[in-house]
């Protein structure tokens, strides 16, 4: 069981060339996830607007970071 809260949410954008990407939510900061936590969950690639559902990592500042994630 995780530590973190599970939570879902939109791709705002990704770069597969970058490595990163941010997920959108409603009156929140966005979230940033890499493209290694992808790969990780098998996903070789989103695009905008696709849902994916994470462990978000708290960032001191910042909207977080997603990881353990997996496609809605």
């Amino acid at each position: 069981m995780s530590e973190y809260e599970r939570i879902q949410a939109a791709v705002k954008f990704y770069s597969r060339d970058r490595g990163y990407g941010f997920l959108k939510r409603a009156n929140k900061p966005d979230i940033f996830f890499t493209s290694k936590v992808l790969e990780k969950a098998g996903l070789k690639e989103v695009n905008e607007n696709d849902m994916l559902e994470f462990d978000l990592v708290p960032v001191q500042g910042k909207g977080g970071k997603a990881i353990n994630v997996r496609k809605v």
